[in-house]
């Protein structure tokens, strides 16, 4: 639609390092917190590391699941082999990014993928869940590997299946460094920003418009049921002292609040939803057309 922009989040940059590899070693930066599923990757590099014993795993990011994820990992019997960091600074970052073979995201959810910007700048390989960016940034098989979330098996297999064709591997790595490579920087992305605000400044609603039809349609029912009820009560015979107390008792109608005359209950419900029936309908569907 010529009325809506996206915007995609612009990623931010990292230190430029060189490449490093280490034979089978996985990396992955995530706060740790159950919806980060650091759970799901301990169970999946478990498979991993019984297919390939000098497969290593480092975790990087501090969080409240630190120790449970700990005691997790002691408890699969992996080792030496998985390594928990912590909180890092961005240099630092890179440079462990740096010394992947492939970078892993387990997610349960993501509202973007910032950590996943960060590895394919490097050029790392991507395996991760159908979360945040996958499938507008991360392609499956173009530029990385997604597979479903809380699925330890696929995310073992996808791991693997990088592990045994460094070919795929190296040419999804750079495929996912030219896409985020072409996403707007902060810079670009605040004009964009600013630009969709002033074309929506600048844009003149149409006459047609279907929300100004409901605004008016919803205006002329709650004018025609309030002149309504002041021609029903007064053709009942109900004689108030001005036209304010007519007003009066029609707003208390509308409200709900209802009224008593010679021993008689009246309501918005017994007055004026027949009334909106009968009349206000007709006329929010001449406005619907």
């Amino acid at each position: 639609s010529d009325r809506i922009d996206v915007i995609p989040v612009a990623p931010p940059l990292i230190q430029a390092v060189e490449r490093k590899p280490r034979l089978h070693h996985l990396v992955t930066v995530a706060r740790a917190s159950k919806e980060k599923g650091l759970d799901i990757l301990l169970r999946a590099f478990a498979r991993v590391y019984a297919a390939v014993p000098d497969a290593t795993l480092s975790i990087i990011g501090d969080g409240p699941e630190k120790g449970r994820l700990e005691a997790m990992a002691r408890e699969l019997m992996l080792g030496q082999a998985v390594t928990f960091h912590g909180e890092k600074p961005s240099a630092e970052i890179s440079s462990l990014l740096s010394s992947a073979e492939v970078y892993v995201q387990p997610s349960r959810f993501e509202g973007w993928g910032i950590a996943v910007c960060e590895a394919a700048q490097v050029g790392l390989p991507i395996v991760m869940t159908d979360v945040g960016l996958a499938g507008e940034v991360i392609k499956s098989h173009e530029s990385g590997l997604i597979v479903p979330p809380n699925d330890h098996e696929a995310l073992a297999q996808g791991i693997l299946h990088l592990f045994r064709t460094p070919d795929e591997a190296r040419r999804l790595g750079e495929a996912a460094r030219e896409v985020v490579k072409a996403i707007p920087s902060r810079e670009a992305s605040v004009g964009l920003v600013r630009g969709s605000y002033e074309a929506a400044e600048s844009m003149e609603a149409s006459p047609r418009d279907p929300v100004l039809k409901l605004y008016a349609a919803a205006f002329l029912a709650r004018l025609l049921v309030l002149g309504l009820i002041l021609w029903f009560v007064g053709s009942d015979g109900l004689v108030l002292p001005d036209s304010k107390s007519y007003i009066g008792l029609a707003q208390s109608l509308l409200r709900g609040e209802g009224f008593m005359f010679e021993g008689i209950a009246y309501s918005y419900r017994t007055i004026g939803y027949p009334l909106f029936l009968a009349f206000v309908l007709p006329v929010l569907r001449s406005f619907a057309l």
